[in-house]
């Protein structure tokens, strides 16, 4: 059983060194547009009027560049569920860094409201 998963394991590593750079392109290409659409949806659900809280359209444009800047790095099906929650707590951060006039609460609810929406938006972006 082991010496097949090995052989498995060697057969992939040769296909991907051999095929890589071209698929690796396509592969990019695509998932950058999935990013892009992930993070759209995201920021679709921000511009939607919420029960609790407005924000100003600096401060959508505000949440719009972090979640640019955070978002677009790695899709997040790739990353295992600490480094989601790292991110996560990067963003918090970059939000309260940026706008300091936004109460925890408002604050709270925005990731609440994210959180809740990023699986279907993941599900939509890729599949």
């Amino acid at each position: 059983m082991q010496s097949r998963r090995l052989l498995v394991a060697t057969l992939t590593i040769a296909t991907l060194a051999l095929t890589g750079p071209v698929v690796g392109a396509a592969h990019a290409k695509q998932t950058e547009l999935q990013m892009k659409k992930y993070v759209t949806c995201l920021k679709a659900e921000l511009h939607k009027p919420h029960e609790g809280y407005t924000l100003t359209a600096k401060q959508l444009k505000v949440l719009d560049e972090i979640l640019d800047s955070q978002a677009l790095e790695r899709p997040p099906t790739e990353l295992p569920v600490e480094e989601q929650r790292k991110v996560s707590e990067q963003m918090e951060a970059e939000i309260t860094k940026r706008l300091p006039d936004l109460s925890t609460k408002t604050r709270a609810k925005i990731k609440a409201d994210l959180e809740l929406v990023a699986p279907q938006c993941s599900s939509d972006a890729f599949g």
